[in-house]
């Protein structure tokens, strides 16, 4: 056999030479084709190549988002700038209005008539626009033959709004961070706009309501938007909830708020906490994210009391308040949900930042970061009036009671839930979407002044508290110069005979018809007397059901 040697040159010249027996064959290393070093080099440059191409996109990206959000800002601050004289007049005008009623009863909010527009002297009229409310058909009807765990019920015709203009908003608390999988929606409340009155409802849903979800199956109410958000629905959370309020309803929810827990903390803290009455002692344990408000006490070990009163919530202890369960029914829970948010417009209104264009843009930026909403910020410019002129206890609140809107019933899987009794029911939700008929009753009719007349502080709050609830016109005058009063008693100075309210205060306040004393007065200063007792129990809870853990 012949061989040959390769010699290589300083300038790497390969030369072929005979190659002796024994020799090695060499090739120098800058002569090697090497076909892995090639690819390895190929596919470095391009990953560099790549990455380099994505870290652009990313700054483009980046560019374009900030420059979407700051244009995005700049509409929004240039659209309050505008609308600042409409806010001034608004604002001008309640002022003007409240002064005009008694500074002693603060719940005497005069509402500002908004049938017409309202300007600033010599101002051209500025109308909110007011865009077209989302419209929502019936889908979803069970299939035929459909066999669930109790019988589909059929599916409810819309109520008749009876030419009202109404905005329905769908108030959502979660029991988990927003974006989270599988949310349920332990708060829920339809809060309904009349803006041809300018009032507005309040409708409280329980969370273990059993319904028909549509192209699903029967289960409890909090469960509906968890799972149009896991894909059991094409549109989402909100659109198979709004579907499922539609047909076991008849309520059409137009927009919605969802708020977790940690939103709803930062929301009471930012206006600097709430002032709640508590009617109904809670007994709880302390739970995670919370706190146990100070004037709570120690009981049974592990056990917190907290006693009926009136009280100043940071927004620690709203959450536990809100979401004590033992010894509370649902129904009961979403009564305190209610309180807390009508302590959040109260003190939003005491601020006058609702008022304020600068301030109301601060308030629009912050709910953006807390709250996932598709309430478009000329939907809440034509709310803006109405709100401005609402004080918290001018809203209608409407909550469902056991055994008379709702009865219990325990699943073949064990779960405890509520079914609607829909001869009670419906007429409730047909009174909610009429303009609440106590507001002239209020702001009005007879008044009520309330003494405490017992030893436990805030009794006269409480009891006018309750009045007010169902459209009397009540105010708490503090401790009664008689001193302490073994029993409840009502002094009727109006001697009316036709429309007397001695009876309806008498049931609300639980006086016996023995301590109630009718004394005309034609130069009387107030037209009915209550003088708390020993007697008086605010808690008025009834067929109370203990929520299982």
């Amino acid at each position: 056999m012949h061989w040959l040697r390769v010699n290589a040159a300083a300038t790497g010249t390969a030369k072929v030479t005979d190659l002796l027996p024994g020799d090695r064959y060499t090739v120098p290393m800058q002569a090697r084709p090497v076909p892995e070093d090639r690819r390895r080099n190929g596919t470095g440059k391009l990953f560099r190549w790549a990455l380099t191409l994505l870290l652009l996109g990313f700054i483009v990206l980046t560019l374009i988002f900030i420059a979407v959000e700051l244009r995005r800002w700049m509409e929004e601050k240039a659209w309050f700038e505008g609308q600042a004289e409409q806010f001034a007049a608004i604002a001008t005008e309640i002022a003007l209005t409240r002064q005009a009623v008694s500074s002693s009863n603060h719940l005497l909010a005069a509402r500002v008539p908004l049938l017409s527009p309202l300007q600033a002297p010599g101002a051209p009229t500025i109308v909110p626009h007011a865009p077209p409310l989302p419209t929502v058909r019936f889908v979803g009807d069970p299939a035929p033959g459909h066999v669930d765990i109790t019988a589909v019920p059929p599916r409810v015709e819309p109520i008749d709004r009876q030419g009202q203009d109404l905005v329905n908003i769908l108030l959502l608390g979660s029991d988990s961070a927003l974006g989270e999988a599988n949310q349920r929606t332990d708060t829920i409340i339809v809060l309904s706009v009349n803006r041809t009155t300018g009032t507005a409802s309040m409708l409280s849903l329980p969370r273990d309501l059993l319904v028909w979800i549509p192209a699903w199956q029967m289960n409890r109410l909090n469960r509906v938007y968890g799972h149009g958000e896991l894909g059991g629905w094409r549109l989402g959370g909100f659109d198979l909830l709004r579907q499922t309020i539609l047909y076991n309803l008849g309520i059409n929810v137009h927009y919605h708020v969802l708020v977790d827990y940690g939103g709803l903390q930062r929301i009471v803290d930012f206006v600097d906490g709430v002032e709640i009455v508590v009617e109904c002692a809670i007994r709880d344990k302390a739970h995670d994210d919370t706190r146990v408000p100070d004037e709570a006490r120690k009981v049974e070990g592990e056990f917190w009391l907290l006693d009926a009163g009136v009280y100043e919530f940071d927004g620690l202890e709203a959450l536990w308040y809100a979401r004590s369960r033992r010894g509370a029914t649902d129904l009961e829970r979403s009564r305190r949900q209610q309180q807390i948010l009508r302590g959040v417009w109260s003190r939003l209104r005491e601020s006058g930042q609702p008022g304020n264009p600068g301030e109301l843009l601060q308030l629009w930026q912050l709910a953006q970061t807390l709250v996932r909403t598709d309430l478009a910020i000329d939907v809440l410019a034509s709310l803006l009036p109405v709100g401005l002129g609402l004080g918290p206890d001018d809203v209608h609140y409407y909550s469902l009671q056991l055994n008379r809107h709702t009865i219990p019933w325990r699943a073949p899987s064990g779960a405890e839930v509520l079914l609607p009794v829909p001869e009670g029911l419906f007429p409730v939700l047909k009174e909610f979407y009429l303009p609440p008929r106590d507001n002239r009753l209020r702001l009005e009719g007879p008044s009520i002044r309330v003494f405490n007349g017992s030893s436990r502080p805030d009794s006269d709050r409480i009891a006018s508290s309750q009045l007010v609830r169902v459209g009397l016109n009540a105010s708490a005058e503090g401790f009664s110069q008689d001193g302490i009063h073994p029993e409840s008693v009502l002094t009727d100075f109006s001697g009316a005979t036709k429309g007397s309210l001695s009876q309806r205060i008498a049931g609300l306040i639980g006086i016996g018809e023995e301590r109630l004393y009718v004394r005309p007065n034609p130069q009387r200063e107030v037209d009915y007397q209550v003088i708390i007792g020993e007697d008086y129990e605010p808690c008025k809870q009834p067929n109370v059901r203990r929520v299982l853990q």
